[in-house]
């Protein structure tokens, strides 16, 4: 393997990186553009190994690049999977930092040396990543713990790299406006993921919003020993996912199920995770590290009705999220809808050409990317988070849609939980008594609707019946104003009665006008 050039470019001017990046991506030859396109499976010919040659020197380049890379393995929507397989497989891996250098990052950040604050602390770390590595240690005996530090030089190469990203436009196969949105996204995300502040903040939120075993749970942060380059959690026994010799329908549940609910019915979702960085207990499933997407309650709803819209194969109301806040023009957003409709997975998907949900939904954002619609960061994080946990799933089960069945199940559960909600002896009296309220207006609304009518200002968009329903019709008309009067009727005798006889018989009078109220206008209806 190449040695990274980013790795020794810590004393060049910026001036200088770029001209060196420039130097290495001429390299790669003619741009995308200027090239045949490779076919999108089967054998590749002479000169077609684009990918290949682009993942070496990205490698080459050093950790913002290789980052990138990994990055758009991801984008589900921009690239075709031969492309993305070969970004996959770019390595996050890097070398442990000396301990000297922990040492006095630890220091500088916390603010006390090592064996000040830590009863032990493992010199080795038992895990490193491109910007991070993992020590195990005791805060205290019996008190083990994990810490996560973050390499000193990381906020200075991406300030450096990122900016220079845009250079490689010519040789990836996507629009320029798509790449810058995708490189801006792509820092925000991992400047996310370094923050170790913020992470154990949405780590004690996912957390605090596990319930029961339902979605992620997260490792306890010890706040006094993290900072923005550390972070400090209880150690967590059990298995990744990676690492886990369980495969099937039971365990990718689970997954799609923790996701889901963390998407549907909580306040933050993650969206920038592997199968690396969840932790598998007999009761659990554990995150140890992502980026995550504040979710609030209008952007779960309108996420739960795109994902329902996929699966009821409603592509028109399926546009309508991906539209959401968009400002585009009704000819454009026709334009949309039109190819959605037109969009089927067994043609225009990727995978196995299965009805599944996931590759509906690939297909969908595919089509949306390449008429060059702006897709907001919000959705972008939605879609990716759903698309990875789809992606491990189909690894553990490739013989079942575990999306679409953890949806359809998740569902269910809110579903009954809103109904419980409304049954609840503590909320049903609050019902009951807006149902009331209603009721007693209906006697005033139903003599205004009258008064309209009788002083011809009533209109009503009426259907002349044929000749021999007439006599039915006027049957049932007549019936259906027998219905309403006789109905106002109850509802103005019992507003009289039950302040005599007390706020129980009030209650029990607004359900039994609700159930014979409701009997007599069915009646009628179906007359």
């Amino acid at each position: 393997m190449a040695t990274p050039t980013a790795a020794n470019h810590t004393g060049i001017d910026k001036h200088g990186r770029r001209k060196q990046v420039e130097a290495v991506i001429r390299a790669l030859g003619r741009p995308a553009s200027a090239r045949r396109s490779p076919p999108p499976e089967g054998r590749l010919g002479s000169g077609e190994d684009d990918g290949h040659r682009l993942r070496t020197t990205l490698i080459e380049l050093g950790p913002v690049f290789g980052g990138f890379g990994r990055y758009l393995a991801a984008r589900f929507d921009l690239l075709p999977r031969r492309f993305r397989t070969e970004m996959s497989v770019i390595p996050d891996e890097g070398r442990p930092l000396p301990f000297t250098a922990v040492k006095t990052l630890v220091r500088d950040q916390l603010g006390a040396p090592v064996d000040r604050l830590f009863f032990e602390f493992h010199e080795t770390p038992f895990a490193v990543t491109t910007w991070t590595e993992r020590h195990l240690a005791w805060l205290a005996p019996g008190v083990p713990a994990m810490v996560t530090i973050v390499r000193p030089d990381a906020s200075q190469q991406i300030d450096t790299d990122a900016p220079l990203l845009r250079l490689l436009a010519p040789w990836i196969d996507v629009t320029e406006s798509a790449l810058v949105e995708a490189v801006d996204d792509y820092q925000a995300t991992l400047r996310r993921r370094l923050d170790q502040r913020q992470q154990a903040s949405s780590l004690a939120t996912v957390a605090a919003e596990a319930r029961n075993g339902r979605g992620f749970s997260a490792p306890a942060c010890y706040r006094d020993h993290c900072a923005s380059g550390i972070l400090t959690v209880e150690q967590v026994l059990g298995e990744t996912l990676e690492q886990q010799s369980e495969t099937g329908e039971g365990i990718a549940g689970r997954l799609t199920s923790a996701w889901l609910w963390q998407a549907l019915c909580c306040n933050l979702v993650p969206y920038d995770f592997d199968a690396r960085d969840v932790v598998v207990t007999d009761d659990r499933l554990l995150l140890t590290g992502a980026a995550f997407e504040p979710n609030p309650s209008a952007a779960r709803a309108h996420f739960a009705s795109y994902v329902g819209a996929v699966a009821a194969d409603d592509p028109d109301a399926a546009a309508s999220w991906l539209i959401e806040g968009a400002d585009a023009s009704a000819r454009v957003e026709g334009e949309l809808r039109r190819r959605l409709r037109q969009a089927v997975p067994f043609r225009d998907g990727e995978w196995s050409g299965d009805d599944r949900l996931a590759e509906h939904m690939l297909v969908q954002w595919r089509v949306a990317s390449e008429m060059g619609w702006s897709i907001s960061p919000h959705h972008q994080h939605l879609y990716n988070g759903l698309q990875t946990v789809a992606r491990i799933a189909d690894e553990l089960a490739p013989n079942t849609d575990t999306l679409l069945g953890a949806f359809e199940d998740e569902r269910l559960r809110i579903g009954a939980g809103q109904a419980g909600h409304l049954l609840d002896p503590q909320h049903l009296a609050i019902t009951i008594e807006r149902a009331v309220q209603e009721l007693v207006e209906l006697p005033q609304k139903l003599d205004d609707v009258l008064t309209m009518a009788s002083e011809g200002r009533l209109r009503l968009n009426l259907q002349v019946p044929e000749a021999d329903e007439t006599e039915h019709v006027r049957n049932r008309t007549v019936l259906m104003v027998t219905t309403l009067v006789a109905f106002a009727g109850l509802a103005s005798m019992l507003r009289h009665l039950v302040p005599v006889l007390g706020l129980g018989a009030e209650r029990v009078g607004a359900v039994v006008l609700l159930i014979v109220g409701g009997w007599l206008l069915i009646a009628a209806a179906r007359l």
